[in-house]
Order: structure tokens, then sequence, then C-alpha cells
């Protein structure tokens, strides 16, 4: 095991700013991909509380779901095919498995998040898209974005999210703001 190795190619998420933010903030002072997934394994560490779901297995989930970005970028889902967003990630955590050597916990993590196959992992692809419209709000209420440009990514967040109590926190964020972009169906 290369632990030296691995930390230098992990830690490239501290300096790798989340894409859709730069472009719609046109700001260099937005959430680096090692903030986001620090946000969405806290947010999972307490949203796993009292489902009777493995709380720590969410938030370790959550610290590995982005981490292949560390050596592919960043990359936008409509700029990327998802077939090829998928291999070439996939390929990111083969190089960071032999960086890490037999029993690699990093890489059957980022598999049973990507295959969703237990509700632990379900439930950390819904708090992924919570956090996103979690900070979309926060940048609007900071003036780092516009109105607009926030319902967009809340809209789209919304769309992967089912979980009634993840969307009533959306719902809950945007009374706060005072951003008004989509049907409050909690009220």
């Amino acid at each position: 095991m290369d632990l030296f190795g691995f930390y230098r190619i992990a830690s490239r998420l501290k300096h790798t700013k989340r894409t859709g933010w730069i472009r719609k903030t046109n700001r260099a002072d937005v959430e680096s991909v090692a903030d986001h997934s620090l946000m969405t394994a806290m947010l999972a560490l307490i949203l796993a509380q009292g489902r009777g779901l493995d709380a720590h297995r969410c938030a370790a989930l959550a610290v590995v779901h982005d981490l292949a970005e560390s050596i592919v970028g960043d990359l936008l889902p409509n700029e990327v095919p998802a077939e090829r967003k998928h291999a070439m990630e996939r390929s990111a955590i083969g190089e960071i498995a032999g960086i890490l050597g037999d029993g690699d916990v990093v890489s059957r993590l980022y598999e049973e998040y990507e295959a969703g196959i237990t509700e632990e992992a379900r439930l950390v692809h819904q708090v992924d898209k919570l956090e996103m419209a979690l900070q979309a709000i926060s940048y609007y209420m900071d003036g780092k974005l516009g109105g607009d440009d926030a319902c967009e990514f809340v809209q789209g967040a919304l769309r992967y999210v089912s979980d009634a109590e993840l969307v009533g926190h959306v719902f809950e964020a945007l009374r706060a703001s005072g951003l008004e972009c989509v049907q409050d169906s909690q009220a």
C-alpha cells in the first residue's frame, strides 16, 4: 500500500472546484469537490440516524462517491456521455485501487455507491443531490448566485430526490432564503 501516493491523488479534490458552480457564478471562490464530499458525508451521517441505516457506512460512501474526480476532474453530465463518464471514473478508481493494494475498501465502497444496491447507497445518492440544492440556496443567500440560476440547481436536484424528508429539507431551506422557484407541496 502506498499511502502517500493515495494521499497525493485524493488531496487533489481539495483543489478541484465544482465545475457547475464556476460556470454559473463566474467566481473562483466556489466549493471544491472535497468540500462537497465532506458536506455530503456530514449530511448522510446525520440523516441515516433514525432510519435503521448504518450511519458510518453512509458517511464512508459519501466520502468516496466523487473520489474518481481526483483523476478525471469534475465532469458535467451534459458534456460527457454517461457511459463514457462512468468508464473514466471506474478506470480512475482502478488506478487508486492499484495504489492501495489488496483489501481496498475504497473501491468496494465506490462500487456499492455506484450500484445503489444497499439502502445506504441509495440514501447517499439522494443526499448528494440534496447537498447541491442546499449549496445553491446558500450561494443565493450569500449573493454569489442569482435566483434563476439557484432555482435551476434546486430543480435539477429535486429531479433525483424522492425521499420525502429530504425534499422537506429543501423546502425548509427555500423558505428560509425567500427564494421561490418550485411549488412547495409541503406547505
